[in-house]
């Protein structure tokens, strides 16, 4: 697990530095995601854990590709497009 918040609540940029060096070293961030911000957002998300963040990606790019999306793009909620079964368990 990677700290990407610290214990005061303010984000861990060391610990976001990281995590994104990481997935940037494993894929190709700009043709993956719509924006940079949404790459960010799902870092949070994951809590520093490098499996579930990778498992929000592959859900996610596997979602884009259901829907004939050329990238993953932000949901209307503000939150990363998952599976269908998450949207159904998320309010819209």
């Amino acid at each position: 697990m990677i700290k990407v918040i610290e214990r005061d609540g303010q984000p861990s940029e060391e610990g976001l530095k990281l995590m994104r060096k990481i997935i940037e070293a494993r894929m190709d961030v700009s043709q993956l995601f719509s924006s940079p911000e949404l790459l960010h957002t799902m870092i949070r998300y994951s809590g520093g854990v490098l499996r579930d963040l990778f498992l929000m990606i592959q859900e996610a790019a596997d979602n884009a590709l259901d829907f004939g999306r050329a990238a993953i793009e932000e949901a209307p909620t503000g939150r990363p497009h998952l599976t269908a079964s998450s949207a159904t368990t998320t309010a819209t």
